[in-house]
């Protein structure tokens, strides 16, 4: 699952690739950025930016996304892989 930061909600956004990679038995893998392109943006009705505004909301973003799943029988072990890629 790929996407940018910048025009999802990060809490949401973490709690739909966590249901995935428990449907797929621990096969997600989430690519996340900072959203570099601007048509996507216009299309979706959010604020391009400027790449500084666009890299603030990413590093933002991550901070709220938790990168391991507490112990319980329903989540096993480890939280989805995340890359976070960037371009610049």
């Amino acid at each position: 699952m790929v996407g940018g930061m910048t025009y999802r909600n990060p809490a949401f956004l973490a709690k739909a690739v966590t249901g995935l990679d428990v449907i797929s038995q621990g096969r997600a893998i989430w690519g996340i950025g900072a959203g570099w392109f601007e048509l996507e943006h216009d299309q979706y009705g959010y604020e391009f930016g400027t790449f500084t505004d666009r890299f603030e909301k990413l590093e933002e973003g991550l901070t709220c996304v938790p990168t391991s799943r507490p112990a319980c029988r329903a989540c096993p072990p480890p939280a989805p892989a995340r890359l976070t890629g960037s371009r610049g």
